[in-house]
C-alpha cells in the first residue's frame, strides 16, 4: 500500500513538471532584408552553400530586386542545440510583391534547396487559375499581385528532421522568379 501511494504521488507531481517543460518561454526571431517597402538599395542575402549551388543557374537576386525571371533565395543558419531539443513552433513571415512576367504561377519553397521541402505552395492561392485570363495573357508583363505578407507555420517535426537527422543546419527560402521579396522573419518559439 505504501509503495503504491509513493508511486501515485510521484506521478501526480511529475505531471505539472512535464507540463512546465513543454511551455514556450523563449522566442528567437531571425530576419533577412530590411522591412522598408522595397526601398533601394537592395538588401543582401546570406545563402547557405547548398542554396548557393542550387540557385546559381537560376539568375539569383537579392532582397528588394523587382526584376523578372530571376529567383530569390536566402538562408537562415540554425542553432542545432535549440532545434534538436524542445521547440514549440516555427513561423516564416515573408513580404512579397509580384513583378510582372507570369507571377501568378510562382512558388515559395522552404526547406533544403534541392531537397525535400518543408513547405511548397504557389504564392498566389490558386495560381494562375485564380487570376482573370485577360490579366495573365493579355497583360503578360503587368504585375498581377500586390504586396502581401504571408505567415507560414512550419511543421516542427519536419524542421527538426532537416536539422537533426539530415545534419543540415540551414533553412533555405526560395521564391520563383517573378516576385520580389522585401523581408523575411523566422520566428522560433522554444
Amino acid at each position: 500500500m505504501r509503495t503504491s501511494l509513493v508511486v501515485f504521488l510521484l506521478l501526480c507531481l511529475s505531471v505539472p513538471l512535464a507540463a512546465q517543460s513543454t511551455s514556450c518561454a523563449f522566442e528567437l526571431t531571425l530576419t533577412g532584408g530590411a522591412d522598408d517597402g522595397f526601398a533601394s538599395p537592395d538588401d543582401p542575402t546570406h545563402r547557405s552553400p547548398g542554396l548557393s549551388n542550387f540557385i546559381v543557374s537560376r539568375f539569383p537576386k537579392d532582397y528588394d530586386d523587382m526584376s523578372i525571371n530571376r529567383h530569390f533565395g536566402d538562408s537562415f543558419k540554425l542553432d542545432e542545440c535549440m532545434i534538436c531539443n524542445q521547440i514549440c513552433s516555427a513561423t516564416v513571415e515573408i513580404e512579397v510583391q509580384g513583378t510582372g512576367g507570369l507571377d501568378c504561377n510562382d512558388s515559395l519553397f522552404i526547406g533544403q534547396a534541392g531537397g525535400t521541402p518543408i513547405y511548397l505552395q504557389t504564392i498566389i492561392p490558386g495560381g494562375c487559375d485564380s487570376v482573370p485570363a485577360t490579366d495573365v495573357y493579355e497583360q503578360w508583363y503587368a504585375k498581377t499581385s500586390s504586396t502581401s505578407v504571408q505567415s507560414i507555420s512550419l511543421d516542427v517535426k519536419a524542421l527538426q528532421e532537416l536539422v537533426c537527422d539530415n545534419n543540415y543546419p540551414w533553412l533555405d527560402v526560395v521564391v520563383q522568379d517573378d516576385h520580389g521579396v522585401d523581408s523575411i522573419k523566422l520566428i522560433i518559439k522554444y
